[in-house]
């Protein structure tokens, strides 16, 4: 009503973020709705995919300010966040359960309803965990090789260390700069030891196993990755910004009818001042 006041031609209308099992329906109802009320088409009904909103260990590696320590080929993984991090803080027990439970498989090669690509979040204090990590990703990799298939494990542990500040009131050393790599965080005995299975050389491409150290609580660390929401710029040119625009495309490209929305954009031809104009919103 704000843009009939002004005057201001409206080409349609587009929806984004539709609930995916709704798209239909909403498309029916509301597509009738704008063209009884405003004359107007609806020239999109969008769903939600929350696959885009998932952030990429490269957008943790943002987020905290820091690179991954190993499993660089897995930089642009995405991770679902809302439903399979999991904070790290009962028994070696319960994460071995958790991390290796899909080892009990049926003769059909079925396995359990887990989710295969989780994120842990620890605290360098957890030596035990970051080992029981580190065993279960050679575990794997063992297997693979020996059946000649490439390594299923998908899951990234992020580190954390002991918050902002330390008891003393200094400021942590950082996870990555040079020979301070990962000090304060982690043993030097583990540090040493996830150094030895990067994997970066391995013939197999593997890549390593994919971890993070940040020098923030686990608390802090796992609210900041909850709250984080990656975002589209034109400025950022890196690998996963060009691929996450071209998903976006897909995605959009099949919900929206191209073909009208330029057909609606020519009726702006009487506001347009030159054939540039034209040009310019037809492109």
């Amino acid at each position: 009503r704000i843009f009939q006041v002004y005057n201001v031609p409206i080409s349609g209308v587009v929806l984004n973020k539709v609930q995916a099992d709704k798209v239909s329906q909403t498309s029916r109802y509301l597509g009738r709705a704008f063209s009884q009320w405003w004359s107007v088409p609806l020239l999109g009904c969008i769903p939600n995919d929350r696959e885009l909103l998932q952030p990429t260990l490269h957008d943790l590696e943002s987020l905290f300010e820091t690179s991954l320590v190993s499993g660089s080929k897995s930089r642009f993984r995405r991770y679902d966040v809302k439903r399979n991090m999991a904070v790290v803080t009962t028994s070696l027990t319960w994460f071995l359960d958790d991390i290796c439970c899909n080892r009990e498989e049926d003769e059909n090669q079925q396995q359990k309803d887990v989710a295969k690509r989780k994120l842990y979040v620890c605290h360098g204090s957890r030596d035990d965990i970051v080992l029981g990590f580190l065993a279960e990703y050679q575990r794997r990799k063992n297997i693979a090789r020996e059946k000649g298939f490439p390594s299923d494990f998908e899951s990234a542990l992020v580190i954390c260390g002991r918050g902002d500040d330390n008891e003393d009131g200094e400021a942590d050393e950082p996870a990555v700069n040079g020979n301070q790599w990962g000090k304060g965080i982690v043993s030097d005995e583990v540090r040493d030891l996830i150094r030895a299975m990067d994997g970066t050389q391995d013939d197999d491409g593997d890549g390593g196993v994919p971890i993070l150290l940040t020098k923030h609580s686990t608390h802090v660390t796992s609210e900041l990755i909850r709250a984080f929401k990656p975002r589209l710029s034109a400025n950022n040119t890196d690998e996963e910004s060009c691929d996450r625009v071209d998903r976006v495309i897909d995605h959009c490209e099949r919900f929206l009818d191209i073909d009208e929305l330029l057909k609606r954009n020519l009726l702006v031809e009487e506001y347009a001042g030159t054939e540039d104009d034209l040009e310019e919103v037809a492109r």
